[in-house]
């Protein structure tokens, strides 16, 4: 049985004025090696702009990250 992949948690905030940033969504990316397939995790930034993102499984390239502001921001 595999360990399980803990979440990551985070807050969302705008650079200038330190404000979260609410509905924005992140995506990664994975590769899983074993059979080539690629995995995504989403996550969206709630009203106080915090976020929790599933795990991935341990040793996963990350292919890419993206963040999408919510409309407006």
């Amino acid at each position: 049985v595999a360990a399980p992949v803990p979440a990551t948690t985070g807050r969302v905030l705008d650079a200038e004025t330190g404000k979260p940033v609410p509905g924005t969504v992140l995506w990664v990316e994975s590769l899983m090696q074993g059979n080539m397939s690629i995995t995504g995790a989403k996550a969206v930034a709630g009203a106080d702009g915090r976020f929790t993102l599933p795990g991935l499984p341990q040793g996963s390239p990350i292919l890419a990250v993206v963040v999408i502001p919510p409309a407006g921001a």
